[in-house]
């Protein structure tokens, strides 16, 4: 399992100090992130996904509950117009619309979060408007002290 450590950087140049001592740490490049304010050049640094730099995830797992409560409420309203439906039927409508529905929302409000900043990083967007440079690092669990070991050493502040 992975985690994920994230640490504001002063700048690029920072950012590259920082990418090079993870990489001497055996970190794979594929698990070092950066999100920069738009129009900042990174170079070799790999920008945050769009999983990690917008609401994405958050907003497609609302979503989810959201499309299955409302795909059980037309489900029981297509029970409620008779008779069009055979009584032994009734848990294979409830099912199939609740399904329906849960898989409609998480699509919805996916696209729907794709363009909103990530709220896990308000309390640092205003940093990295500045020109600051927030560093996503993915992890296994039993490297986190030895990675925030050598992101203390380089005296950057974890998020």
């Amino acid at each position: 399992m992975k985690m994920k450590l994230e640490s504001m950087l002063k700048n690029v140049n920072a950012a590259h100090v920082a990418r090079k001592h993870l990489l001497l740490a055996n970190v794979h490049d594929s698990h070092i992130h950066f999100l920069a304010k738009p129009g900042t050049q990174l170079g070799e640094l790999s920008p945050a996904s769009v999983l990690e730099g917008t609401n994405t995830i958050h907003e497609a797992e609302r979503g989810v509950l959201l499309g299955a409560l409302l795909g059980l409420a037309a489900g029981l309203m297509a029970l409620a117009i008779p008779p069009w439906y055979t009584h032994s039927s009734w848990i294979v409508i409830i099912a199939i619309t609740t399904v329906i529905g849960a898989i409609s929302g998480a699509i919805g409000m996916a696209f729907l979060g794709g363009n909103l900043t990530n709220s896990d990083y308000d309390d640092v967007k205003n940093r990295i408007d500045e020109g600051e440079v927030l560093m996503i690092v993915s992890v296994p669990f039993y490297r986190i002290k030895e990675i925030r070991g050598i992101l203390d050493k380089l005296n950057l502040k974890s998020h």
